[in-house]
């Protein structure tokens, strides 16, 4: 086994045995088919809401490799609502800071980040909320992202 293959499975093992947040809606990540991400390939998240009371923060999940070319990731998020109301929202995740420094965490060249997409939001209907997220640079495909997804928790409280 090559060194990148154990570290991300030592990632994946972590992973498990860590669990979820308490109240943790999803903390997912998708695979990209050989860490290129094509336009095509969207990667859709469902999201079973029941409380309707409670405040969430919402993530993008991203695993990308330690020589990804890009400072940023733009990706196109679409949200349908149980009720069938669709969004579409475009968005620029900041992976490094303006000196190159990676803003996720890594082992090996592989680097993962939580980056925020939304925080202190209430869902307005109980049900299942479905997230595609779409790559949206302007190269096709988008060589190394390794994985993406989406984590739903409950909000942190500043004190």
């Amino acid at each position: 086994m090559n060194s990148h293959l154990k570290i991300y499975a030592v990632a994946v093992v972590l992973l498990a045995f860590g669990g979820c947040e308490q109240g943790t809606l999803v903390d997912e990540f998708q695979p990209v088919a050989n860490s290129s991400w094509a336009y095509a390939d969207t990667k859709t998240i469902e999201v079973e809401v029941n409380d309707t009371t409670q405040y969430y923060d919402i993530f993008v999940n991203l695993r990308h490799a330690g020589d990804y070319e890009w400072q940023n990731l733009y990706v196109r998020m679409h949200i349908l609502s149980p009720q069938g109301d669709s969004t579409t929202e475009k968005l620029s995740l900041m992976l490094s800071d303006g000196k190159g420094k990676w803003l996720g965490s890594g082992l090996g060249d592989m680097v993962t980040l939580q980056a925020p997409y939304k925080q202190g939001i209430q869902f307005r209907q109980r049900g299942t909320y479905r997230f595609t997220l779409e790559q949206f640079m302007r190269v096709n495909p988008l060589h190394g992202i390794h994985d993406v997804g989406l984590k739903v928790s409950p909000a942190v409280q500043n004190e």
